[in-house]
């Protein structure tokens, strides 16, 4: 029974291809502050662990930052 549920389940996944991913953000965000301030809240937010479990890079917080706001 499990089996059939799991191909039923599969079939019915690749008849729906196209699952809807959030929408892009429509809002543009300026950093307005220094890149020195920039700098700062990634060393924060790294030294707390808040992305990738802990395991996050400073260069990657901050190319991060660089993708989502305008500086």
């Amino acid at each position: 029974m499990l089996i059939e549920y799991l191909n039923i389940s599969i079939i019915d996944l690749q008849a729906n291809e196209s699952i809807s991913e959030p929408a892009p953000a429509t809002t543009k965000l300026t950093w307005t502050e220094s890149n020195t301030a920039m700098i700062e809240l990634a060393y924060a937010l790294q030294s707390t662990g808040v992305f990738n479990g802990g395991n996050a890079e400073l260069k990657q917080i901050v190319e991060f930052f660089g993708a989502i706001l305008e500086y």
